[in-house]
């Protein structure tokens, strides 16, 4: 498998969101993004990688439990990538 760009990895994250049927606020469980992850066959450092590209996109912001929020920006990039 090719490497993954960080934008790539970032977008990844993205898409695991717009599967979930999600909207600005809502809250990705750690166990689904792992889940995820693994059916995509992403290591946890690809994941971590995506995340925060992710963060400084501010596509996704923290939760206090550890777990990602979908942001207004994360939510038209997704509403972008169709």
């Amino acid at each position: 498998m090719q490497e993954l760009s960080m934008r790539e990895k970032a977008q990844f994250i993205l898409l695991i969101f717009k599967g979930q049927g999600m909207k600005p606020g809502d809250v990705l469980q750690q166990k689904t993004l792992l889940h995820a992850s693994a059916i995509y066959d992403m290591s946890a450092k690809e994941v971590a990688e995506g995340i925060n590209e992710a963060f400084e996109n501010v596509w996704v912001d923290g939760t206090p439990k550890g777990s990602v929020a979908l942001t207004e920006a994360g939510w038209r990039k997704i509403q972008a990538l169709d």
